[in-house]
């Protein structure tokens, strides 16, 4: 077989790849496996070789590998475990505070941040086959420019309107007039603690306060280390949160399946987005 010693070098890798990915939650790209077998190339001293996609595909093919798509944390355990552990936590957090605080379905709120990547651009066209070759992409299909939207909602379906965290102070988008949206900066446009307690005080809790007046709400939020100490009695205390807000954490690796926000809501948002965003440049050039 040519280049043999090569392909046993990428079996080899794929095999620790595949069997350490649990632990490590490190995938593969083309690219990243291409230049590793020019690598072993060099090391074997094969001048000959040229590391090439379909060459890997054939790899690939005679050695029964194929490339998946890993979602979320779904499979981190099994059905049976998940169902254990939620129905704990419903049993000891959820319906607990619930009943204690007599909340209805309308103050029990579930928020969760996502990155929105809101200047890149979709790299997908449709043109005919023998121009195919002629069609190359640009930066801004690669743009990182990113803000962090959080979204919350209740369990009778109403929608706490959407907030966004930034890098910039004073965005140039914004020099017209207000934000159409909530807006705080932070240096990585992430929610640290600091915007948590914004977003909470400022935001969250005016808005239930505005719907539902002074009464007992449960906000459910992930693991998330911006999250924890929300519900720390000596943090709530130092930082003014109202006493009237119960937070409860869902357990680890369970959110894929159990938070409503992972469950269509970000992918909707996002879909959305890009959707009218495409729309409004189709709009300028056509």
């Amino acid at each position: 077989m040519k280049f043999g010693d090569i392909e046993k070098k990428v079996v080899e890798y794929l095999e620790l790849r595949e069997a350490s990915f649990v632990r490590t939650k490190c995938g593969l790209s083309w690219d990243v496996l291409l230049a590793k077998a020019s690598q072993w190339a060099d090391k074997l001293e094969i001048t000959n070789f040229s590391a090439s996609r379909g060459w890997l595909q054939k790899v690939l093919h005679r050695n029964g590998f194929t490339m998946v798509t890993a979602h979320g944390e779904a499979n981190e355990m099994d059905e049976n475990q998940f169902q254990d552990l939620i129905a704990k936590w419903k049993q000891e957090h959820l319906k607990r505070s619930i009943t204690k605080y007599g909340i209805t379905r309308d103050r029990v709120y579930n928020a969760d941040q996502t990155g929105l990547f809101y200047n890149k651009l979709p790299n997908k066209v449709f043109v005919s086959m023998e121009n195919a070759k002629d069609f190359h992409g640009c930066k801004a299909m690669r743009s990182k420019d990113r803000v962090t939207i959080m979204l919350c909602t209740a369990a009778d379906g109403s929608k706490v309107p959407l907030s966004i965290v930034g890098k910039s102070k004073n965005p140039h988008c914004f020099k017209l007039g207000r934000p159409p949206i909530k807006y705080t900066q932070q240096n990585k446009s992430w929610f640290t603690s600091k915007v948590m307690v914004w977003w909470v005080k400022e935001f969250f809790w005016q808005h239930h306060l505005s719907k539902r007046g002074i009464v007992y709400a449960l906000l459910i939020l992930d693991n998330c280390t911006a999250h924890n100490s929300l519900d720390a009695d000596e943090f709530k205390r130092k930082h003014n949160i109202p006493e009237k807000l119960i937070v409860g954490f869902l357990p680890k690796n369970v959110t894929s399946r159990s938070q409503p926000a992972d469950m269509g809501m970000v992918a909707t948002l996002k879909v959305g987005y890009r959707y009218l965003m495409l729309n409004k440049l189709l709009s300028v050039y056509d």
